[in-house]
């Protein structure tokens, strides 16, 4: 764990199904930063990864009011990032200003 982020987790049966870490703004650049999503191939298409998502966006906001937040995505995850309002960049990480 980083002891610079905040740690987000969720868990099904006592084992960790979904994490994802969050950073305050200005500490690894100066937006928000939402970085090493992942979830479990179990638990993919179940809405975990969106209730994850939606938790770590809503704990930023909770914190330090309306900043942008950065988050690098794989390509075939960009519809999904997208959803939750950020722009795409070509060749650059999804982006959402809030």
């Amino acid at each position: 764990l980083d002891a610079a982020a905040a740690h987000l987790f969720a868990v099904d049966g006592g084992a960790v199904v979904a994490c994802a870490r969050i950073f305050a703004p200005g500490v690894r650049q100066a937006a928000a930063v939402i970085e090493r999503v992942v979830t479990a191939p179990s638990v993919r298409g179940g809405g975990v990864g969106r209730e994850l998502m939606r938790r770590a966006i809503a704990a930023i906001e909770e914190r330090h009011g309306p900043v942008a937040i950065w988050l690098g995505a794989q390509k075939y995850l960009e519809r999904f990032y997208g959803s939750f309002g950020g722009v795409v960049m070509p060749r650059c990480p999804a982006r959402r200003a809030l």
